[in-house]
């Protein structure tokens, strides 16, 4: 970001212990989830090889293209200095923040969703 500013390196106790438990509701939430999946069905329909997704996406070029777009301006705007970049005055930074995260956050999953092959063989 192009800002010289003198700074430290501190571990918080506090935000490790956050990072901790946020982390261990997500593995409980997950374990729970698989837990009930396996719970729901019997082995034999987890183990069936011809259980596929019931809508499969089809791939899209142009949201393909979108989703390309937003991943690389997102980048673009996230490594634009503070100081001399047009995006991040006071006007619009917030905006510029909030179009970074979901502007790539949105552009991953339409890679992911219509560019990337979602049938294995």
């Amino acid at each position: 970001m192009d800002l010289s500013i003198a700074s430290g390196f501190t571990f918080s106790v506090s935000a490790i212990l956050s990072t901790l438990l946020v982390f261990g509701i997500i593995l409980i939430v997950t374990t729970a989830n698989g837990y009930w999946i396996v719970y729901r069905h019997s082995m034999v329909e987890l183990f069936k090889a011809d259980v596929r997704e019931k809508n499969p996406a089809k791939g899209s070029l142009t949201l393909s293209i979108v989703g390309l777009f937003l991943i690389g301006f997102g980048y673009f705007l996230a490594t634009r200095s503070i100081q001399a970049s047009i995006f991040w005055t006071e006007k619009f930074f917030f905006a510029s923040m909030l179009f970074v995260l979901f502007g790539v956050i949105l552009g991953t999953w339409l890679v992911l969703r219509f560019f990337v092959s979602v049938r294995c063989l």
